[in-house]
C-alpha cells in the first residue's frame, strides 16, 4: 500500500494526468485534441464494410490485372457516394471537372474555362504516366454532357499508359445501397435499425458511434428515438453548409465564425468557467467524433461528406436568407443581393478554396455603398474581404456597431481607418499577410471585446502602448 501511495505522489509531482479513453469521451463533450488523439492513435472504431467483400475483390482484381488490351480500365460503380478523390458540386460544366483534375495533379490553382486548353494541359500532365483517377458522384449539366464529356475522356485515354484506371461513381435517384457500414457491436433488431437509417452507410456510421458503448437494449432504443444532436450544436453544424462541398475546414476558422454568430454563448460558459473558445473546441470535437466532420490527412483540416452537407443545408433551412456565401473566383461582390437582403443579412463570406491564391477585384464604390447604406448595423455580424485587391477600408466601417468578425487577410491594405476603433463588439480581426500594413490606429485599444488578432506575415512591427487595455485578447500570433 505504501508503494501505491508513493507512486500516486510521484504522478502528482510529475503533473501526469489520466486522459479520457474514446468510450469515456462519448459520455460528454471533450476537446477536439482528445478526439483526434483517439482517432489516430487510440481505440477509435475503424470503418469496415460488411457484405461487399466479393465486389471489393473484383474491383482490385481489375485494377491490378495486366491482361487488358486497353491502356485505361474504366470501372463504373453505381450507388451513394463515399470516396474522397475528385468530387464536385452537383450539375457542373465539364470544364469545371477538368480544372479539378488538373488542380489535383499539379497542386496549383488553374484559371480559365476553355475546355480545349484544359484537355491539352491534362494530356501533358498525364503523358507517359500510369494513374488511378476516381471521379466520385459526378453530375454534369445536360447541355454539356455529350460532346464535351467525350472530349475530356478522350484526352485521358490518349495520354494514359497501360495499367491506368478510372473509377467513376454515380448516384442514381432510384437506388440506395442495401449494405451498410457499422462500427458498433451486436445484431439486435438490426433490420429495424437499417430501415430507420434508410440503408445509408454514412447514417449507420453516425448512429454506430452513439451505440457502440451501450450494453443494454433499452439504451439502444433510447438512442434511436432521440435526436442526433441538440439544439445548441445544430446551429453550429448547419452553419457549415455555407461552405461548398469538398471544402477543407480549419478548426480555428470555424470556431471564430461560430463565436461571431453567438452560437457558443450558453450556460456552460459560466457554470463550468469555460471560455467560448473552449466551448467551440468541444463542439467541433463532437462533430468529428460523431462523423459529421472527418479528419483530412494529418488532422489539420477536416472535410464533410456530401450527404452530410445535404443534411446541414436542410437543417439550415430559411436561415440562408440571413447569410451570404459565394465563390470569390467565380462571382463578383454581390452588391445587388446585399441590397435585396439588407434588413436580414448577418454574414458576407466569400469562400477562398486552397488553390485560389490570386486576389479578386472589388469595386471600391460598391463596397463603400454597401457598408454605408445597405448593411443593417444592428444585426450584421460577419464580414470577410479576404483576398480582395483593396488598399483601404471605407471610413463607414465604423457604423457596423455589432460587427464581431472582420477578415481583411491577404489584402493590400496600407492603413486601417480610425473608425475601425469604434467597433466595440469586434471579437476577431484577421490581418494575415497584409504586408503593406505597418501600424494600427492609436485608438485600437478601444476594441475591448477583441479576442483574436491575427497579424502573421503582416508588416506590423510593433503594437500600440495601451494594448494592455484589451483584456479579452486570447490569440495574438
Amino acid at each position: 500500500m505504501d508503494r501505491l501511495i508513493d507512486l500516486s505522489k510521484m504522478k502528482d509531482n510529475l503533473g501526469l494526468t489520466r486522459r479520457n479513453t474514446w468510450t469515456e469521451s462519448l459520455h460528454g463533450l471533450v476537446s477536439c485534441s482528445v478526439v483526434l488523439d483517439n482517432y489516430f492513435y487510440g481505440n477509435y472504431p475503424k470503418d469496415y464494410f460488411y457484405g461487399r467483400e466479393q465486389e471489393e475483390k473484383y474491383v482490385f482484381d481489375i485494377l491490378l490485372s495486366t491482361t487488358s488490351e486497353q491502356n485505361v480500365k474504366v470501372i463504373n460503380i453505381e450507388g451513394k457516394s463515399g470516396a474522397v478523390w475528385i468530387t464536385v458540386p452537383y450539375k457542373v460544366k465539364v470544364s469545371f471537372i477538368a480544372k479539378k483534375i488538373l488542380e489535383a495533379v499539379t497542386e496549383e490553382f488553374v484559371s480559365g474555362n476553355d475546355l480545349h486548353e484544359l484537355t491539352m494541359k491534362l494530356k501533358e500532365s498525364f503523358q507517359r504516366k500510369k494513374f488511378l483517377l476516381v471521379l466520385d458522384d459526378i453530375r454534369i449539366e445536360h447541355d454539356d454532357e455529350s460532346e464535351n464529356w467525350n472530349m475530356l475522356v478522350d484526352s485521358l485515354f490518349e495520354a494514359a499508359t497501360a495499367g491506368s484506371a478510372i473509377i467513376f461513381t454515380s448516384n442514381p435517384d432510384d437506388s440506395l445501397l442495401v449494405e451498410f457500414m457499422v462500427n458498433f457491436f451486436g445484431a439486435c433488431f438490426w433490420t429495424e435499425i437499417v430501415n430507420r437509417l434508410g440503408n445509408l452507410p454514412l447514417a449507420a456510421k453516425m448512429i454506430g458511434s452513439l451505440l457502440q458503448d451501450k450494453v443494454h437494449l433499452s439504451e439502444w432504443v433510447d438512442v434511436l428515438r432521440s435526436k442526433l444532436i441538440d439544439e445548441e450544436l445544430k446551429r453550429c453544424f448547419a452553419y457549415l453548409s455555407l461552405f461548398p462541398k469538398g471544402y477543407e475546414f480549419k478548426q480555428k476558422e470555424v470556431v471564430l465564425l461560430w463565436m461571431a454568430q453567438g452560437f457558443l454563448q450558453n450556460s456552460n460558459t459560466k457554470s463550468n468557467h469555460k471560455s467560448i473558445e473552449d466551448i467551440g473546441d468541444e463542439y467541433f470535437g463532437y462533430l468529428v467524433m460523431r462523423s459529421f466532420l472527418q479528419p483530412f490527412g494529418s488532422g489539420l483540416s477536416f472535410t464533410m461528406h456530401n450527404l452530410v452537407h445535404d443534411l446541414a443545408t436542410y437543417v439550415f433551412g430559411e436561415s440562408y436568407n440571413h447569410h451570404l456565401s459565394y465563390s470569390r473566383s467565380t462571382h463578383a461582390f454581390p452588391e445587388s443581393f446585399v441590397d435585396t437582403k439588407r434588413k436580414l443579412l448577418r454574414t458576407i463570406l466569400p469562400v477562398c478554396l486552397p488553390l485560389e491564391r490570386a486576389p479578386s477585384h472589388i469595386d471600391p464604390f460598391a463596397l463603400e455603398e454597401s457598408i454605408k447604406y445597405r448593411l443593417n448595423p444592428h444585426i450584421f455580424l460577419t464580414l470577410s474581404l479576404s483576398h480582395y485587391d483593396i488598399t483601404y477600408l471605407p471610413n463607414s466601417i465604423g457604423r457596423l456597431s455589432n460587427l464581431c468578425y472582420l477578415d481583411l487577410s491577404h489584402t493590400a491594405l496600407e492603413t486601417l481607418p480610425d473608425s475601425i476603433c469604434d467597433l466595440c463588439n469586434l471579437q476577431t480581426l484577421m490581418l494575415t499577410n497584409c504586408r503593406s500594413l505597418t501600424s494600427f490606429p492609436p485608438r485600437i485599444c478601444n476594441l475591448i471585446n477583441l479576442r483574436c488578432l491575427d497579424i502573421r506575415d503582416s508588416g506590423v512591427q510593433e503594437m500600440p502602448l495601451e494594448m494592455e487595455k484589451v483584456t479579452s485578447l486570447r490569440t495574438l500570433p
